[in-house]
């Protein structure tokens, strides 16, 4: 997963955060959650970016629908 933060903000933690050794069942929706803290330095609105995407952890696995191995959100709050 990847934080997208805004040009004044940072994070204590790397915005890039792996998952290893997670194994994912075939044909069943799961959730992992991840977290940052971060600090912005100015107020007002920031918007903010989360990517997430799978990769097969081996050659010899086959995925039938890489078109479904990514995904992303966004989220805006004003920062006081």
């Amino acid at each position: 997963m990847t934080a997208i933060l805004p040009a004044d903000c940072t994070a204590d933690t790397p915005p890039a955060m792996l998952i290893p050794g997670t194994v994912l069942p075939i044909a069943t929706n799961i959730f992992l959650t991840g977290g940052w803290n971060v600090t912005c330095f100015q107020a007002g609105p920031h918007n903010f970016g989360i990517t997430a995407s799978v990769v097969p952890s081996s050659p010899t696995v086959v995925d039938p629908n890489s078109a479904n191995n990514s995904a992303s959100g966004s989220l805006s709050f004003d920062v006081s």
